[in-house]
């Protein structure tokens, strides 16, 4: 039981980082809306994008890390985050006439411009993935996850 419990915690956790991804770019989109002339590397949710890119990806990590097998059945939500995360942002970056290949200004020059390096999901071929951390951090701060149960027994397995 607390097993599923820490599990389900786990998948909570990147259902809130994905929610929270999706989000920024929704708040960087309204915050270019109509202007132009603007590079993204000038615009603070353009890095908060970035930022919530990787707490995602950190977020399928501690999943992986504390149960491969389960980080397998969320393949089909891993692969959407994989073809469609930078879709929107592509679209932004039309809109406001970046080329995406510009070095600096949108997509994979934007982390370099901020210094920022781009986290990758965590490789399902691994014989023995990391430990997953003791606790579990939340991504959203004002959205904490769900208490494990005081009578948590330290075996988790």
């Amino acid at each position: 039981v607390e097993v599923a419990k820490k599990t389900r915690a786990y998948l909570m956790k990147i259902r809130r980082a994905v929610q929270a991804y999706y989000g920024s770019i929704d708040e960087l989109e309204s915050a270019v809306d109509g202007k132009a002339n603007v590079e993204l590397k000038e615009v603070p949710e353009a890095k908060m994008v970035l930022e919530k890119y990787n707490l995602m990806l950190s977020a399928f990590g501690d999943l992986h890390a504390y149960d491969a097998e389960v980080y397998k059945k969320v393949t089909a939500a891993k692969e959407e985050v994989k073809n469609n995360a930078f879709a929107q942002l592509r679209f932004i970056c039309d809109m406001l006439g970046i080329s995406t290949s510009e070095e600096g200004h949108c997509l994979t020059g934007l982390w370099k411009t901020f210094g920022m390096a781009k986290l990758q999901f965590p490789d399902e071929e691994v014989e023995k993935a990391p430990e997953a951390p003791e606790e579990i951090e939340d991504v959203i701060p004002d959205e904490p996850l769900e208490e494990l149960e005081e009578e948590e027994d330290d075996d988790m397995d």
